[in-house]
């Protein structure tokens, strides 16, 4: 639903390179390393935190479709 309503990315500034206009992650949280940190798994809050941010950006839920 978040990739239908356009918010899992954006153009704007890298976080990691300092680059202007080049793709970014938007503000919905994403976990894509199976070793922790701050975009990995196990992260227990996010079970709570990826909804609230998918409410705050407006997306419907899935049972709504």
């Amino acid at each position: 639903m978040a990739w239908i309503h356009g918010v899992l990315f954006s153009v704007g500034v890298s976080a990691t390179t300092g680059q202007a206009n080049v793709v970014v992650w938007s503000s919905i949280p994403e976990k894509t390393s199976f070793l922790g940190g701050p975009f990995g798994f196990p992260d227990p809050a996010y079970a709570a935190t990826c909804p609230a941010a998918l409410d705050t950006a407006g997306v419907p839920h899935a049972a709504n479709y």
